[in-house]
């Protein structure tokens, strides 16, 4: 419906990466393009936002009934978050090094290659008609967008689970103390919201997200065990705290495997 977009006039020429090995084979093989500079661009630049909207197309997707251009600063903000997203590992694209490279045009000079070898670089629209966009390029667009959302939120969810636990540690040891004693009880409360706040955290790191997924499933098996032996009438709960953590297993092994970059 609304498509947002940040630096909406910035320019930009594409290349094509076929035409790139394409330029650099030649340039190795014809000595009479030795000690030459080239910039491989396609012949005319767009603005950042007809790119957008070609790339949506190219997707299959239905053109947006409003384009929204967001201040700059929002964008930088967003870069900057994206910057600390960096810290922890994860390869956000939106950072503020690219933003400051479009700030300035993406542009080159097509001429001399032309000139030289009588080649040019495809056009963008002609490079989009050689990549095939397919159900696997949609749903990655779909989900590259979501990803860092439910990955604050699944982290979220952990920590503050961990939280109550231990702010609410006396109502939650009333829970399971009649079935294994007050003592065995606590140890069990406090070291559960202890592991679900170290789940929650490790979510946040990219090199111990995909490890913490893995953590979070056994402990919601272990979850899921324990209580039906301990308190199984929370099955029959009209709240389902039992039922609920199926999902959030699923949930889990998503984000596991969403998380491989290669």
């Amino acid at each position: 419906m609304v498509q947002p977009i940040v630096l909406a006039d910035a320019r930009i020429q594409t290349v094509e990466v076929r035409d790139v090995a394409r330029a650099v084979v030649r340039a190795l093989c014809d000595p009479s393009l030795a000690g030459q500079d080239f910039d491989l661009v396609e012949l005319s630049p767009h603005s950042l936002q007809d790119v957008v909207l070609m790339i949506r197309q190219w997707l299959g997707f239905s053109s947006p009934r409003s384009i929204v251009a967001l201040p700059d600063g929002l964008g930088f903000l967003m870069a900057r978050v994206a910057d600390m997203a960096g810290l922890l590992g994860w390869r956000a694209p939106l950072r503020t090094t690219a933003l400051k490279v479009l700030a300035k045009d993406v542009l080159g000079d097509p001429g001399p290659w032309k000139a030289a070898t009588g080649e040019t670089m495809k056009s963008l629209s002609a490079t989009l008609s050689t990549l095939a966009s397919t159900r696997q390029e949609r749903f990655f667009a779909r989900a590259q967008l979501l990803f860092p959302l439910i990955v604050v939120l699944f982290s979220l969810f952990w920590v503050v689970s961990g939280i109550i636990g231990l702010w609410r540690h006396d109502i939650a040891v009333a829970l399971i103390s009649g079935s294994i004693g007050e003592q065995l009880a606590s140890y069990f409360v406090l070291g559960g919201s202890v592991l679900d706040v170290i789940i929650g955290i490790g979510l946040l790191v990219q090199k111990t997200f995909r490890a913490s997924c893995f953590l979070a499933i056994g402990v919601c098996v272990g979850y899921l065990v324990a209580g039906s032996f301990v308190t199984p009438e929370l099955w029959a709960d009209p709240l389902g705290p039992l039922v609920k953590i199926i999902p959030v297993i699923a949930l889990a092994m998503i984000l596991s495997a969403m998380a491989e970059e290669r």
